[in-house]
């Protein structure tokens, strides 16, 4: 059983802090709105401030929003750094500047004492499911000591370098991600002008990141980076979905895109064998004067093998 200390108990603090006291360990508390009562009733041991929280654990914790946060919850007044004695370990699980990182760990060296950076990703939902990925900046002793602390808390834990590496690897996976759901949102606004947004949406909703989910909605109404307006270029607008469906983009064949009322969502077994095969029922193409906001549809011929396409109203 480990002393540990743990600042910092909001969203994932909290449950990460609740997983060491299951763990069996001796757990301090600390956060500057207070220590939630489930927590003591668990076990876990309310502190008054970073400095008294230091005094009595071998391995203190931050989870704090930002990187002032941090300098403020080690160096300031009654902060961590005045409770440390030499062969402790402070380790910092905040997302923060790699930069400033380095900086407090040379601080926390010179006070005899080992410091990692261990940035976490996978939001609240890891946090409560123990199964964050941690990424480690320290070196190879410290981290060897602190592992089974991480492994209460986490399932993917590396040790990628010296101290600000955690925090750098970091800043990467998030630069990985905003790109990603960029592309994602650029692709599905491409399909969008063909007529064949829903053809373009991946896979099926469990398939897709939590954060690409929670985007669909927005791309289906017309929101995204490549939205019209003054505000283009930053998230685009919120447009009425005829009006965005039904602009006259030069790279859609509008003559080639069917009305709403003239592709019922009808289909029929295929009568050219029995395996089944599905076929348009009716292929129609855009009379004229179709409104401008009616929606288009239309069947894709398949190759002659399976589903031969569907019109879908």
């Amino acid at each position: 059983m480990a002393n540990v200390g743990f600042i910092g108990l909001g969203i994932m603090g909290s449950p990460m802090a609740g997983h060491l006291i299951k763990g069996g360990h001796r757990v301090f508390l600390h956060s500057r709105g207070g220590v939630a009562q489930a927590l003591t009733d668990a076990g876990g041991i309310a502190c008054a401030n970073g400095k008294d929280l230091a005094r009595n654990a071998d391995v203190i914790i931050t989870m704090v929003p930002d990187t002032p946060h941090v300098e403020d919850v080690l160096f300031g007044d009654n902060g961590v750094a005045q409770g440390l004695s030499k062969g402790k370990i402070v380790v910092d699980m905040s997302s923060i500047s790699p930069i400033e990182t380095k900086e407090f760990a040379k601080r926390i060296n010179a006070l005899g004492c080992e410091y990692l950076d261990a940035p976490v990703s996978g939001g609240e939902v890891g946090a409560k499911a123990a199964s964050l990925t941690i990424m480690v900046g320290g070196t190879d002793a410290a981290f060897a000591k602190v592992k089974p602390l991480f492994e209460l808390m986490g399932k993917n834990i590396t040790l990628v370098g010296g101290n600000g590496d955690g925090q750098t690897c970091k800043v990467a996976n998030q630069i990985i991600v905003a790109l990603t759901i960029e592309a994602v949102s650029e692709g599905s606004q491409s399909g969008a002008r063909f007529r064949a947004q829903d053809r373009c949406e991946p896979a099926q909703h469990g398939d897709l990141p939590g954060a690409v989910q929670r985007l669909r909605r927005p791309w289906r109404q017309g929101l995204g980076p490549l939205g019209h307006g003054p505000r283009a270029g930053e998230y685009g607008e919120l447009r009425n979905r005829s009006e965005a469906l039904s602009r006259r983009d030069p790279w859609v064949d509008h003559e080639a895109c069917a009305p709403r009322t003239a592709a019922p969502n009808v289909r029929r077994r295929s009568q050219r064998g029995s395996t089944g095969a599905l076929h348009s029922a009716a292929s129609a193409r855009c009379a004229p004067g179709t409104a401008p906001g009616d929606r288009c549809r239309q069947g894709i011929r398949g190759n002659g093998q399976g589903r031969r396409g569907q019109l879908a109203g």
